[in-house]
């Protein structure tokens, strides 16, 4: 007989377990298989896009324009003359993946007003490539990881284009446009027409610029009196500005404008869209393509007394002083001796008619930049030496060159290393090169703007340039808004263009947590974060201590005279306040002046959590805003301010008229309710001059009064601000006080 084992079946559960397995890798394989159609999905919209955008150069060659918005729409590409470009225009594969909702799942094509450029708005659901997740835009200079769709969501405003258009192309209203131009051609650029001339391969302006914009539209300072030194910047100017020689305005018209060295190498650049600063190479190449005739054939023929007669006979400027050396600019280069500013301690040279000095975009070193210059002081007529070069505050004039594409040289690489330092109103940010691209970084630093793109000059965006070359670097900088998010990369440039590390991202810091005021003791303070604290913007005004009780108020300066000038605890007797001559319309103005024992009553001055400020919290608050100084720190009001508008006015609060002025920049409002003076001959002094107040600290080597340290901000020079070791004052003077949380 025979034996018989019998198989164990499956139990219930295991059957159970089978079927989830079986489930759940039947769904990861439907995922996968999802996944994998998004990304073809994607793709294909990527080559569709490129294969539209060749069919459009194509019908760009053909007749000198990119279609019409109805030709779009007709689904079929063909010329004028019947040459079938594109059958079929492709539509965006269906359904819409990731990110992108159904009203993006189109190729949306909008063309300029005069059909020089177009851009194509669509979306993808993945990354692909260099491109990422989300809205994109195909322009002539490529595809670019921003939304041209008109949406509300979109990027935002610029006249920049990001990244940098490619050869061939330049940057027209934040696009990347097909570049016509021919040399001998015109270009007007901000409300000048240049004339160009073409030598050997290179194409010039015949003109000195005259630009009172950098190329993305934003504006340029105008020094009106003496350039500053390298040490002692101009209040309220920056080291980026232009003049004219002598300050003469005929002058900058008749021979162009005078640019720093700092806006020379500014990376939004001087020159327009396709156009730059030549660097020194080029210029001695021109003098090379002009052999064996020398630089003397560049310069214009305008001269005193010029052989030639004629037009070019002339004492009119612009021309050149009485010279044997002359020329009938047989070139069209038409140099001109607009003379030229001396950097390190600038003086205004006398190279006014015998010398034309021009930037180049070549540093000679961290704060010095080549220059060359035309003369007709010997037969060779330029000059060009390796010794030639200058302070970064120095002026010379600017003549661009149009770009041209440098064989075997790339734009640099840079990286965004780390973040530091941060506050309410500053960044530090490290950077560091690892290639020139084969030519010389020209400027560097960091770019930052609200947008995640920040991009130079970018609608928004703050940037810094540090000094020139491949060395890491660190740069601060300044005029954030408290509690704001913003993105931050490192950028390089040199002649080819600029170049990016990663963006990261950061948020300032939010000293005042949200809150724009405070309410104490029937008045309403507004309050703002600075440096690393949050600051009263008005001067104290309560006639009651934390405590609710009164303070005492003295309503004549012997009544001051006779509070204690030691140190004291007598709080009751010699804690009080009182206005500036007694007078409440001040009182108004200016808000109350405190003894000097009011500000240590253990009753405390300030609101429940505020305090007075340290000596050394007043100085990093200034320090915070360098290199503007105090007197950006000072409300604009003033007797005879050169702002005008409300800034200008004798009414009170203002200062006294003087040559240094403030701006409110940073919205501080310090104004100058004047102080009493302490000690047996307290007195009232200063209103409209002097705004003084009262840190929390006294010298502790004075033993027997306590002097207390105070700040003094001031309109008698370029400082604004004083808060030397010797500012204190005995406790019975009278003085202003701001709060600090």
């Amino acid at each position: 007989m025979a034996n018989y084992k019998k198989q164990k079946a499956f139990t219930l559960v295991e059957l159970l377990v089978v079927i989830a397995i079986i489930g759940i890798l039947a769904t990861l394989a439907v995922i996968a298989l999802q996944q994998a159609r998004s990304r073809a999905r994607d793709s294909k919209r990527v080559a569709d896009v490129k294969q539209t955008q060749t069919a459009l150069e194509l019908f760009f060659n053909e007749q000198g324009r990119y279609p019409t918005v109805e030709e779009w729409n007709s689904g079929t590409l063909i010329t004028s003359s019947g040459e079938m470009l594109m059958i079929n225009i492709p539509t965006a594969p269906y359904p819409a993946d990731g990110v992108c909702d159904p009203n993006q799942n189109t190729f949306y094509y909008q063309v300029d007003d005069d059909y020089s450029t177009y851009s194509i708005s669509f979306c993808l659901g993945n990354d692909i490539s260099n491109l990422e997740e989300g809205l994109k835009c195909a322009t002539p200079g490529g595809i670019l990881n921003d939304d041209c769709s008109g949406s509300e969501t979109g990027g935002s405003e610029s006249t920049a284009c990001y990244p940098d258009c490619q050869a061939g192309y330049i940057c027209q209203s934040g696009s990347c446009v097909v570049d016509t131009f021919e040399c001998g051609q015109a270009v007007s650029y901000n409300g000048h027409t240049y004339p160009t001339v073409a030598i050997g391969d290179q194409c010039w302006f015949k003109e000195n610029l005259r630009t009172d914009k950098f190329k993305n539209g934003e504006s340029i300072t105008l020094i009106s009196g003496t350039w500053p030194s390298l040490s002692n910047i101009v209040v309220g100017l920056n080291d980026i500005f232009y003049g004219f020689y002598q300050n003469d305005s005929s002058l900058g018209d008749a021979y162009g404008y005078l640019y720093s060295g700092y806006a020379n190498l500014d990376p939004r650049g001087l020159c327009p869209d396709g156009w730059k600063t030549p660097s020194r190479s080029e210029w001695l190449e021109l003098v090379g393509l002009i052999s064996p005739e020398t630089g003397l054939k560049l310069n214009s023929c305008y001269m005193i007394d010029s052989p030639l007669g004629g037009s070019c006979s002339t004492d009119i400027h612009p021309r050149w002083n009485s010279s044997s050396y002359y020329s009938d600019d047989s070139f069209n280069f038409s140099a001109l001796p607009g003379g030229y500013v001396n950097g390190g301690n600038p003086s205004y040279s006398s190279g006014l008619g015998t010398q034309s000095h021009f930037w180049t975009i070549t540093p000679y070193s961290s704060d010095r930049i080549y220059h060359v210059y035309s003369h007709a002081l010997n037969s060779t007529g330029f000059m060009a030496e390796s010794n030639m070069y200058d302070w970064r505050n120095g002026g010379r004039y600017i003549r661009c060159i149009k770009e041209r594409p440098i064989d075997g040289k790339t734009i640099p690489i840079v990286s965004t290393d780390t973040i530091s330092n941060i506050t309410a109103n500053q960044v530090t940010l490290s950077g560091s090169i690892s290639s020139d691209g084969g030519l010389p970084v020209y400027s560097k630093g960091l770019v930052l703007s609200e947008d995640p793109n920040p991009f130079v000059g970018s609608s928004g965006s703050k940037v810094t340039n540090v000094s020139p070359g491949v060395a890491p670097f660190t740069t601060t900088i300044k005029g954030l808004s408290p509690g704001k998010t913003y993105y931050i990369r490192a950028y390089a440039a040199n002649e080819l263009g600029i170049a990016y590390g990663d963006v990261l991202e950061f948020d300032s810091l939010d000293p005042c947590e949200g809150e724009s005021y405070v309410d104490y003791n029937g008045h309403s303070y507004e309050i703002l974060g600075m440096d690393t604290n949050c600051w009263f913007l008005e001067n104290l005004r309560t006639e009651k201590f934390n405590n609710g009780e009164d303070i005492k108020r003295l309503t004549t300066y012997p009544g001051w005279r006779a509070l204690s000038y030691y140190i004291s605890t007598d709080f009751v007797n010699n804690s009080a306040l009182g206005s500036y001559s007694n007078d409440v319309n001040l009182e108004n103005a200016y808000g109350l002046l405190y003894s000097g024992h009011a500000i240590f009553d253990p009753r405390g001055l300030c609101p429940e959590g505020w305090r007075l400020p340290t000596r050394s919290e007043w100085v990093s608050l200034v320090n915070s805003i360098s290199p503007d100084t105090g007197l950006n720190l000072h409300s604009c009001r003033k007797i005879g301010s050169p702002l005008g508008g409300s800034c200008l006015t004798d009414v009170h609060p203002r200062w006294n008229s003087s040559s240094f002025y403030g701006d409110n920049k940073y919205n501080f409002n310090v104004l100058p309710g004047g102080y009493i003076y302490g000690g047996t001959n307290a007195n009232f002094t200063g209103l409209g001059a002097y705004a003084n107040y009262w840190t929390s600290e006294y010298l502790i080597s004075d033993t027997t009064y306590g002097r207390v340290y105070y700040v003094n901000f001031h309109e008698s020079n370029s400082t604004g601000f004083n808060h030397q070791d010797n500012t204190y004052s005995f406790r019975n003077a009278g003085l202003s006080v701001r709060c600090i949380k």
